[in-house]
């Protein structure tokens, strides 16, 4: 009788490829709770039920306590059966005793398959759960098999059902039934409905598993990525590195007349993708990262985690990016914040701030004692009239003027722009002039001044400074994946 459960154990097994242990303890506690429903086996008495597949042996054992006179025969024993299974039985002491399969009724052998076919399921799971839990961030093949509502169902190669979210799907890609794609494991659980997987097409990793499939030395580990930003289904940014000086990691992604580079994009269902490389000195990172734009500077502001990227004019909007994008890549993949200028625009500013701080040593330095307006004589095309009208304005000294600027003399009535231009600039140069010899020559006053002209006016000697120096960020750690 034993044979029959033995051979459907091992045909089990075989066929859905599941561990031994597993299918044998699905059995066992199939057989079990039958035995102990049907024969009304008390909980505090154990059932043991022993399986050999080597030697084809399958021993059932019901633990009876050891009485004069049975009532129960489900869990009691006279002391004569008892004395055949143990030696020196006593009275009220419990024994195993064998039972055979056959003591199972049709129902009782109906409810054990059904167990076991629960319990069969519940091990198939789990297997493939332990299975696909260490696949996680990994790239699979499926086939696009169903839809509910706005999710995709898959059937991956072994023919475990995955899900595709609406979230996680790519625009451009088509669906149909019966398509085969790869697609990344992000997630596997068992919840009350069973295993769960879930897949993506948008997450960044995998661009990065792609280009280790399309490229042999990424594989390999003779060129690294070293990071990958990404707006899924439009563009990415992909930093890589090689550690070998003899290898070029970007032709090497990139591939003979660009096949490499063009296999990944077919994969991601056209999506640009620029392939950056890494850089230790993170200005030159950024500076590579915002290609194909071409960078004339970056400075760090470390306080802030801004880097504030100057380009020609002609290259602002093609650093920027439509809408903001390849300034966002840059920032996803450097890690800081990216403020971008052009050239006019930043000199401009710089300019601004610098005479800002030679109004404030200035004003901290001069003791203004002449009238109002005596600081405007020598300044060329200002006549009484002009004066008087300009400290009537409330431009009654020359830091009020340097932050008034040119559109606070043009308010000026007689003032018109070429003229505000000629005073503003006669009296940025008088406050710097001041600024710098009205004040102690303390060394650190010297080093203001200096860092002041050579701002406004451009350094002519060409050298830096000691200020200069100190002055220089330090770079900002860019990890190093």
């Amino acid at each position: 009788m034993a044979e029959p459960f033995l051979e459907a154990i091992r045909e089990i097994q075989e066929g859905k490829e599941l561990d031994e242990k597993v299918v044998i303890d699905a059995f066992k506690d199939a057989l079990t709770k039958a035995y102990r429903r049907e024969q009304n086996i008390p909980k505090d008495f154990d059932v043991e039920i022993n399986i050999d597949l080597s030697k084809n042996k399958l021993e059932i054992l019901v633990e009876k306590e050891i009485v004069r006179k049975p009532f129960n025969d489900a869990c009691q024993v006279d002391i004569d059966t008892a004395e055949e299974h143990t030696v020196n039985p006593r009275f009220g002491e419990r024994v195993k005793i064998p039972i055979k399969i056959d003591k199972l009724s049709r129902s009782g052998l109906r409810l054990a398959k059904d167990i076991f076919s629960d319990n069969i399921s519940r091990g198939e799971q789990r297997q493939q759960y332990e299975k696909y839990r260490e696949k996680e961030l990994t790239l699979v093949n499926g086939v696009v098999q169903r839809f509910r509502e706005k999710t995709v169902y898959v059937r991956l190669d072994d023919k475990v059902e995955a899900i595709l979210p609406y979230r996680e799907q790519l625009d451009a890609d088509d669906y149909r039934v019966g398509n085969r794609v790869k697609f990344l494991i992000v997630k596997v659980s068992i919840n009350s409905k069973g295993l769960l997987i879930v897949l993506s097409r948008t997450h960044p990793v995998l661009i990065e598993k792609l280009f280790e499939l399309h490229i042999p030395e990424i594989h390999d580990e003779l060129v690294k990525v070293v990071d990958v930003a990404r707006e899924p289904g439009r563009r990415s940014k992909v930093a890589v590195k090689s550690e070998d000086p003899t290898i070029d990691p970007i032709g090497t992604c990139v591939g003979p007349q660009g096949s490499r580079i063009q296999s990944i994009v077919r994969e991601t269902s056209g999506e640009k993708i620029d392939i950056i490389p890494y850089d230790r000195d993170i200005r030159q990172f950024i500076s590579n990262s915002l290609s194909p734009a071409k960078v004339t500077r970056v400075s760090l502001q470390e306080d802030d985690g801004v880097a504030q990227v100057v380009v020609p004019e002609d290259q602002l909007s093609l650093a920027i990016g439509k809408g903001g994008q390849n300034a966002r890549l840059t920032a996803k993949l450097s890690g800081w914040s990216i403020d971008i200028y052009g050239e006019q625009e930043f000199a401009s500013l710089q300019s601004d701030e610098a005479l800002e701080v030679a109004a404030s040593i200035f004003k901290n330095t001069v003791t203004e004692e002449e009238k109002p307006d005596d600081f405007l004589q020598n300044i060329k095309g200002v006549g009484d009239s002009l004066a008087a009208r300009i400290v009537d304005a409330g431009l009654d000294s020359p830091t009020k003027i340097v932050e008034a600027g040119i559109e606070g003399l043009q308010q000026v009535d007689g003032v018109g722009k070429q003229k505000a231009e000629n005073i503003y600039q006669q009296i940025t140069e008088y406050v710097q002039e001041v600024a710098v010899q009205s004040r102690p020559r303390e060394k650190s006053v010297e080093e203001t001044a200096e860092q002041i002209k050579a701002s406004i006016f451009g350094d002519s000697s060409g050298s830096k400074t000691d200020s200069d120096e100190s002055a220089e960020p330090e770079l900002k750690p860019f990890k190093d994946s």
